[in-house]
């Protein structure tokens, strides 16, 4: 695990499909961002199902989210109030935009497009309800995350996102970030070709394919426990059914094994409710945090893309200082390579001219070298400082989580217990 802290840290519109509609305003991801002067509470309430076109053959039918937020400004008491619709695509634009805009933060991840887990993918429809449901939720969380930010709170795209009045996707397009997103192409050869490392940014990689890993292997072990749990308890309703008829002809028994059919039934029952609950509570919040360890590669990606630049620069400062030493050391009569390129490029090959030349390149690569060095410097500041911000939420987040699941697990085999004893006492 990493240390905290420090230097020793690691660092469109359609038509109303109201079939597909479902309303899930009772969900308890609900955002809520409190700043000094006003309060901004921001909830998904419902998805619904649209298509684009009527007339056209090939029908572009996608889901929409109706958010809601609403701001309260506690010095003049006044309330506002909107709500927008957005697509996925467009939940996908503004993290993109976030993650390019501002490099250092670990941006909250939001909902896969699809079902890429092995043990979920098989069978999963886009456009089932337990699907968008549990998209819709993830979406939530994504909204809470990146508007209660002390940070990503104050961009103006997330307020245009936030507004019904905003053009949301013609406004982030028209900033141009994409042509500033990081390759990851370079980024792999910069990894391979750096000279000097940051440990800390090599310890924020190294613990973000750890995070994924561990919370993958976790959710994957979980989902075989669920599965087998609920082929246990299935076989519990067997157990009632069997009971109940036998109940028809044991006289004497009779009212025994009803009662003891019933609950088996009732625990049965009560297991499709904790696994639903378990999925909601355990399961989902925790995929989050198997979706973050690319948020925090590409912080790493990007301090390696700067450290790889500053030692480009340094290197043809090299080459320079060593092409300076050349010229000042070469004979005066010697007609050289360099002399001649000179005296063909700007018709003066003397000494003295190209010394003059490369001092002034020299002087313009400590210039650009140093600004480098200051941008390394403030962006390894602020990405160690979110680092920080992300531990204690972490902390607190899984904390919450695995007591949340243990609670749930007791709540469960107290109900179990409760069933049997019950079926005990009714044999008595």
């Amino acid at each position: 695990m990493m240390e905290e802290g420090g230097a020793g840290a690691l660092a469109g519109g359609g038509e109303k499909d109201t079939a597909s509609t479902r309303s899930l305003s009772g969900s308890h991801f609900g955002a809520h961002h409190d700043s000094s002067s006003t309060e901004l509470n921001v909830s998904i309430a419902e998805y619904d199902r649209k298509a684009a076109s009527k007339e056209s053959f090939f029908q572009d039918v996608h889901v929409e989210y109706l958010i809601i937020s609403t701001s309260h400004d506690k010095a003049s008491g006044s309330v506002t109030k909107r709500q927008v619709w957005h697509r996925y695509r467009d939940f996908e634009l503004l993290r993109d935009y976030l993650v390019t805009i501002y490099p250092s933060l670990i941006v909250p991840p939001i909902a896969e497009k699809k079902v890429n887990l092995s043990w979920e993918a098989m069978g999963v429809d886009r456009f089932e309800a337990a699907f968008l449901d549990e998209r819709l939720n993830a979406l939530e969380v994504f909204l809470e995350r990146i508007t209660s930010h002390p940070i990503l709170a104050q961009d103006r795209m997330i307020h245009l996102f936030l507004s019904e009045d905003a053009d949301f996707r013609t406004e982030v397009v028209a900033t141009n970030f994409q042509e500033k997103s990081d390759s990851r192409v370079k980024a792999v050869a910069a990894l391979l070709r750096l000279k000097k490392s940051d440990k800390r940014f090599m310890d924020m990689k190294h613990y973000a394919d750890t995070l994924e890993m561990s919370v993958h292997s976790i959710l994957a072990n979980h989902r075989a426990l669920l599965d087998q749990q609920r082929a246990i308890y299935s076989l519990h309703s067997v157990y009632g059914r069997i009971l109940s008829e036998w109940s028809g002809v044991e006289a004497d028994l009779c009212d025994e094994l009803q009662l003891s059919g019933g609950h088996v039934d009732s625990l049965a029952d009560a297991m499709s409710g904790f696994s639903e609950e378990e999925e909601t509570k355990f399961s989902q919040p925790m995929k989050e945090y198997a979706l973050y360890g690319e948020g925090l590669r590409s912080v790493a990606r990007h301090q390696m893309l700067l450290q790889y630049d500053l030692e480009q620069m340094e290197e043809s400062l090299s080459v320079k200082a060593m092409s300076k030493s050349f010229i000042a050391h070469e004979p005066e009569d010697q007609m050289t390579f360099g002399r001649l390129a000179a005296k063909l490029l700007s018709g003066d090959g003397s000494k003295e001219a190209r010394l003059q030349t490369v001092q002034r390149e020299i002087d313009d690569l400590e210039g650009s070298s140093q600004k480098q060095v200051e941008r390394l410097n403030t962006f390894t500041s602020s990405a160690m400082h979110e680092l920080t911000r992300f531990q204690h939420q972490r902390d607190g987040d899984i904390r919450a989580f695995w007591i949340a699941y243990s609670k749930l697990q007791i709540r469960f085999l107290k109900k179990a217990l409760s069933s049997w004893q019950n079926i005990q006492k009714s044999f008595k």
